[in-house]
Formats: C-alpha cells, structure tokens, sequence
C-alpha cells in the first residue's frame, strides 16, 4: 500500500497529537507503520514534522533525541 506525501504527513500529525512526547507507546506504532508501509522513511519524516510540531517546541524538547527513542523503541519492540 502506497500513501501520498499529504496523507503521511497528516497521518504523523495525527500521531503527534496522539501520543505527544511518549516515545514509547509511538516505537510500537512505528514498528507496525513500517510494516505495513516500509517504503516510508519514518525517522526523517517524523523528525520533520515534530520539529515544527508546536507543543514540542514549547517544551524544550530535543526533536533528535525524541526521534532516536521512537526508533530504538521500534527496533527492539518485539510483539
């Protein structure tokens, strides 16, 4: 299955919106988005959207660090 560039970037909005700063239960996520979706760059794409995702600039948080946890949560999630 193939999504365009709006609807993966709205889709990670969504997820954004979701889930906020909880790197953990979004690894899950991502361990299954890339599944169904492997041809989406997930790190990338999340690191540029939550860099501009307003509630994480206002914490202070490291967009970097928050991507790093997301895919190290991803990569050792093991349903």
């Amino acid at each position: 299955m193939a999504i365009s560039n709006a609807e993966r970037n709205a889709l990670i909005r969504v997820l954004l919106s979701a889930f906020g700063e909880d790197y953990d239960a979004m690894g899950k996520l991502v361990y299954y988005l890339r599944l169904e979706l492997p041809a989406v760059d997930w790190p990338t794409y999340l690191a540029t959207i939550a860099s501009t995702w307003q509630p994480f600039i206002a914490s202070g948080l490291s967009i970097q660090w928050w991507v790093n946890e997301v895919m190290r949560q991803a990569n050792a999630y093991n349903p």
